[in-house]
């Protein structure tokens, strides 16, 4: 939420999202984007600046609409000694920034209409930074055909990037070129057809319960709770981190996830997360139910988020640093390591062993719920492997309903 001066200095709009308050004359009460321009009268067009970097997320609505008149100064200057034009709108790149802007603020939805996420957008942000605009930025859309994307990916499977990278580099441009279709600037998208190489390496590294408790008691005192979330509870790393006290049941062992937190770009999303599946409610297991109790004992929150500086303060820093810790003090204890997600994975392995051992057979549809995934056939995709063979169950259900009816029958 920001507390928006009553007028941005000249030049510079505070361009706030699509469900905010504030269009209806409330006060705001959404992180809105900064953007500032200035004249090229020699191309007749302006020359744009967004600041919304991640960096601009951790500051104030007011020192970003300094930033924003300071760079609009300079530009001024710069545009009228000529070093500085207005970049050519009907260009990859000029396409790419308007489809981005467009997505941040909520206006421009993905194929199955719904907004966007902050960790979707900030994997589109880089793809684009670093790989998209260097390659394509100054041809024209209609100059990208399906062949030359293809020779592309080729080079990229060449400097070793998984089919995972490659399928995370396409997607912007992808997204792109379905939106411009859709408003006329675009007549084909060379991505449809592509073809992007699978074969991405399976997460396959699952721990035993005996394997997590250790794992759990090597880590550092206040990100027992934060792991122990992905291990118990299967929470992905944003849910987890914007997982706040008032979620906790610890009367009848639930957890409520609605809202998430992502590092990277500092921001917290209270829509739903990756589908409409991720908000959802999820039992409390023992081990959990006291690793949380300890958690709050110990750092004093009775409100706010769980983990953090402050309960107002979702996180402080990256990520990098907290995995690094944890693989430190894994390697040198002598035990093998093991990524948040497949904690999360870990957790999902468990309730299907937990359930054969049972003589019972997991519903996958309650499976999928318990993951928060949007749609079964991830969820089979994922843990089909690990599910007991039903061939040789409906084998015996379907002998024995024949023999019964066989034997009624005589």
């Amino acid at each position: 939420m920001a507390s928006a001066p009553k007028r941005a200095p000249e030049g510079v709009e505070i361009r706030h999202q699509r469900s905010c308050a504030q269009h209806a004359g409330r006060r705001c009460d959404c992180f809105p984007s900064v953007r500032a321009h200035v004249y090229d009268a020699g191309s007749k067009r302006l020359v744009r600046k967004s600041f919304n970097e991640p960096r601009h997320r951790r500051m104030p609505l007011r020192d970003r609409l300094l930033e924003a008149g300071g760079w609009r100064a300079d530009a001024t200057k710069l545009v009228r000694s000529g070093r500085l034009r207005a970049r050519d709108e009907r260009t990859v790149e000029a396409l790419l920034q308007r489809f981005l802007e467009g997505a941040e603020r909520g206006v421009i939805l993905t194929s199955r209409r719904r907004p966007y996420s902050p960790s979707t957008l900030h994997r589109m942000r880089q793809a684009a930074e670093y790989r998209l605009v260097p390659a394509f930025g100054t041809k024209y859309p209609s100059d990208l055909t399906t062949p030359g994307l293809r020779r592309f990916v080729e080079t990229l499977l060449g400097e070793g990037l998984s089919p995972s990278s490659i399928a995370n580099t396409i997607k912007p441009l992808s997204a792109m070129y379905r939106w411009a279709i859709g408003i006329g600037e675009a007549t084909a998208n060379p991505c449809a057809e592509l073809g992007l190489p699978s074969g991405g390496r399976r997460r396959e590294r699952i721990a035993t319960p005996e394997e997590a408790g250790r794992l759990l008691s090597l880590l550092r005192e206040d990100e027992v709770a934060l792991w122990a979330l992905a291990f118990y509870a299967g929470l992905r790393r944003s849910e987890a981190i914007g997982l706040a006290v008032d979620a906790i049941e610890f009367d009848r062992r639930r957890l409520t996830i609605r809202r998430s937190y992502h590092v990277e770009s500092a921001t917290i999303n209270e829509q739903r997360g990756k589908s409409d599946a991720a908000w959802r409610t999820l039992p409390m297991v023992g081990s959990l139910h006291t690793i949380l109790r300890e958690h709050l004992v110990r750092s004093g929150r009775r409100e706010g988020f769980l983990f953090g500086p402050s309960p107002e303060a979702p996180w402080a820093g990256q990520w990098g640093p907290v995995l690094r810790r944890a693989y430190q003090r894994w390697d040198k204890a002598g035990e093998q390591r093991i990524g948040f997600h497949e904690c999360r994975h870990t957790y999902a392995s468990w309730i299907i062993a937990a359930a054969a051992r049972s003589g019972e057979y997991v519903d996958i549809k309650e499976l999928s719920a318990l993951m928060g995934h949007s749609t079964i056939q991830q969820t089979m995709d994922l843990y089909g492997h690990l599910m007991p063979d039903h061939l040789d169950r409906h084998e015996r259900f379907l002998s024995t309903f024949l023999d019964d009816f066989g034997t009624a029958a005589s």
